[in-house]
């Protein structure tokens, strides 16, 4: 699925066997890769991994910030389900 906002989209790539989420942060106007949104699992949380040499602006760090948190729900939401409706 690809999402569309200001001057970045999100793109979901890897496998669809994960357990969690990897999406491509990416620009509309060249279409070059800003970094990466995966899971971390030393810290077991979404995290942005930025590309070298890139930089961003507060607007952009905010819907990468939603997209991380868009995630987070969801994943929350299927664990839910996986353990019949129950847990934290």
């Amino acid at each position: 699925m690809i999402i569309m906002v200001e001057y970045i989209y999100f793109e979901d790539f890897g496998s669809t066997k994960l357990k969690t989420k990897q999406v491509r942060v990416m620009t509309k106007s060249k279409d070059e890769r800003l970094g990466v949104i995966m899971w971390f699992s030393s810290w077991r949380r979404y995290v942005f991994w930025p590309e070298i040499g890139t930089f961003f602006s507060a607007s952009c760090l905010e819907h990468i910030n939603r997209k991380i948190k868009q995630l987070v729900a969801q994943r929350k939401r299927e664990q839910n389900k996986h353990r019949g409706g129950r847990g934290k």
